[in-house]
């Protein structure tokens, strides 16, 4: 069976902050809100709706199609990919633009601030299902792009 898996591809980076956010934010300075968090160190993770499917798709031996764009710095996710025996077929590079990244901080309560930036995930795969068997396929549509979400239909 063909499992094709439209969604956004991302790099997930996550911060540590020691202390509780609700300190740095002032109630009644809410309207001039101008912080900076010292954190404790960032660790970076492949992320986005269609790669955590596909990967979760991989850990059951299916082969996913990922239907999704990346960026400039595909390079380290692609060697993740690969390493996981995910296929690139359906991804597109978008030379322009950096891959999708969520940039979170989260505190010691696990209260969190998350900067998003969608990169890539802007521009539509352009994937085409011209050799699709559609008796034998299957498709997962996730958050993403909107033009591929219409098309996956």
């Amino acid at each position: 069976m063909n499992i094709y898996v439209s969604g956004s591809m991302a790099y997930d980076r996550i911060m540590d902050f020691p202390g509780r956010l609700s300190d740095h934010i002032l109630p009644d300075k809410i309207h001039i809100l101008n912080v900076c968090f010292t954190v404790n160190g960032m660790v970076e993770k492949f992320g986005g709706t269609a790669g955590n499917i596909a990967y979760t798709l991989s850990l059951l031996n299916e082969r996913p199609i990922l239907i999704a764009t990346i960026g400039k710095d595909y390079a380290s996710y692609f060697d993740w990919l690969k390493k996981n025996n995910i296929s690139q077929e359906g991804i597109r590079i978008i030379r322009e633009e950096f891959t999708a990244g969520a940039y979170i901080i989260t505190d010691k309560v696990d209260n969190q601030i998350t900067g998003f930036n969608p990169g890539a995930m802007k521009y539509p795969s352009g994937y085409t299902f011209y050799n699709a068997d559609s008796e034998n396929s299957i498709s997962l549509i996730a958050p993403g792009n909107l033009q591929d979400m219409v098309n996956m239909q």
